[in-house]
């Protein structure tokens, strides 16, 4: 209805009556132009898919890698603790909403361990070897890192200091090291 009121508006009604086609033909086309020019713009928001699904699951990844890295797991504790975390969530908040996919579950870790552990560590690694960290690079770190940025965030409101680390010996089972001064 709002196309018609717009050609009025617009004064182009007078050269649309005045063409040779049937009312009919005319709302089917505009009916037809008003579909066409939707699926346009949902076809262009497809990169959008794209963007999130493999380049967004493979960034959490890698800041569940980095977590782990900071934390003292080496790089192959740090993939596992990666797809363990990815699978945490996949399942568990992202369950109640889809059905978690094999892409979410293998991307999602492999490629944040990538993503991490030869992008994100090596900046970081540049940017702490500075002599003076400027406002930039803090806004690095926080990219790269943003569940210890809120992690800091959460000790800062609380005033307190932690120090967790979490380790895979070897021989087997996992520890946990937790350091809070009062």
């Amino acid at each position: 209805m709002r196309m018609w009121a717009e050609e009025r508006k617009a004064g182009t009604i007078e050269l649309l009556l005045t063409l040779p086609v049937t009312q009919a033909a005319a709302v089917v086309a505009k009916y037809l132009a008003a579909w066409t020019f939707a699926g346009v713009a949902l076809v262009l928001t497809f990169p959008v898919w794209i963007t999130v699904n493999y380049l967004g699951h493979p960034y959490f990844g890698a800041t569940y890698y980095i977590r782990a890295r900071e934390r003292g797991f080496d790089r192959i504790d740090s993939f596992l603790y990666s797809a363990f975390a990815s699978a945490l969530y996949e399942f568990g908040v992202e369950a109640m909403f889809e059905r978690p996919s094999y892409q979410d579950l293998i991307v999602t870790p492999v490629g944040g361990a990538l993503l991490g552990g030869f992008v994100f560590e090596p900046i970081r690694n540049w940017v702490r070897r500075k002599p003076e960290i400027r406002w930039y690079d803090h806004v690095i770190l926080i990219a790269t890192d943003p569940i210890g940025a809120l992690n800091y965030v959460a000790e800062s409101l609380m005033g307190i200091k932690s120090d967790i680390r979490v380790g895979v010996p070897r021989r087997g089972g996992v520890f946990v090291e937790m350091r809070i001064p009062w």
